[in-house]
């Protein structure tokens, strides 16, 4: 009977003691949880933008950080960037660096001497001496503008470019085989009118497709007739601001890569959302 008692009392104990391990790791989870979150909601910004300010120089805004001493710092560099847990930049020789700044009482950083036509990732980081962690905020820019001659308006994020369909000179698409495009998805920008336009091939040789928002999708039209358009100021004349293309009267409305149609080929909104575009001259590979 002894033996009994004996046996169960150690199956207690170990019970207990299986209890006060399983409640210190979850107190070590609950205690490491909120630590993240306070940092988290410490090290906040709001407002944030990226803006290629000139062609070599990229400026990043802000309205608001969470706390007064939260400081604020933006790196570049031509690859991703990864950082280490106090958020400096590792094994990046070649990041470029802004100057760290009180968040609080400054609302911007800049980073100049950017190499031309060529994408940069950002990330800017907010840390604070009082507070553990760090807050990434990634972006990216492409400091080029609009070449004189022809080019190919290719995404940040994909290979290819925005191309017209020959069989109808209406249809337009964003193909990421380079393989399908052609003469005709090269297009020029008429800087006096604001427009984008390519040559028509085949039996569409003797036309000039240009782009217009076609109730939220970006399609082609002949410019001879596009221009007759009564609403042609407000669809047909675009502008190239950080990176996007939007409407020259309205900066909120740009192409924006939509609803993919097969493995190759995508639709081309034009909303709000705007995607990111880099107009590569031809004789870049595209």
């Amino acid at each position: 009977m002894a033996t009994g008692n004996s046996a169960a009392i150690t199956i207690l104990v170990i019970i207990i003691i299986l209890l006060i391990i399983a409640a210190i790791v979850f107190l070590i989870l609950w205690l490491t949880r909120r630590t993240t979150n306070n940092a988290n909601a410490n090290l906040n910004i709001t407002g944030l933008q990226f803006n290629l300010t000139n062609q070599n120089t990229v400026t990043a805004t802000w309205t608001s950080v969470g706390n007064s001493g939260d400081n604020v710092v933006l790196y570049a560099d031509t690859i991703p960037i990864n950082l280490d847990a106090n958020g400096k930049p590792e094994n990046n020789p070649n990041v470029l660096t802004s100057p760290t700044v009180n968040g609080n009482a400054n609302k911007s950083v800049l980073i100049n001497n950017l190499a031309p036509n060529t994408k940069y990732y950002l990330t800017l980081v907010v840390t604070n001496p009082k507070v553990t962690g760090m807050n990434p905020e990634p972006g990216t820019i492409f400091t080029g503008s609009i070449p004189t001659a022809g080019f190919v308006i290719q995404s940040f994020n994909a290979s290819g470019g925005i191309s017209l369909n020959t069989s109808d000179n209406t249809t337009v698409t964003y193909e990421t085989n380079v393989n399908k495009m052609g003469i005709n998805d090269v297009w020029t920008y008429d800087t006096n009118n604001g427009t984008i336009s390519t040559h028509g091939v085949g039996s569409f040789s003797q036309t000039q497709p240009t782009l217009y928002n076609n109730n939220g999708i970006l399609t082609a039209a002949d410019l001879t007739s596009l221009s007759s358009h009564s609403n042609f100021n407000n669809v047909a004349q675009w502008i190239y601001i950080n990176n996007k293309w939007c409407l020259k009267n309205n900066n909120n409305t740009c192409f924006s890569l939509s609803t993919p149609i097969n493995g190759t080929s995508s639709q081309i909104s034009v909303n709000n959302n705007g995607t990111q575009w880099m107009n590569l001259p031809t004789t870049q590979p595209f």
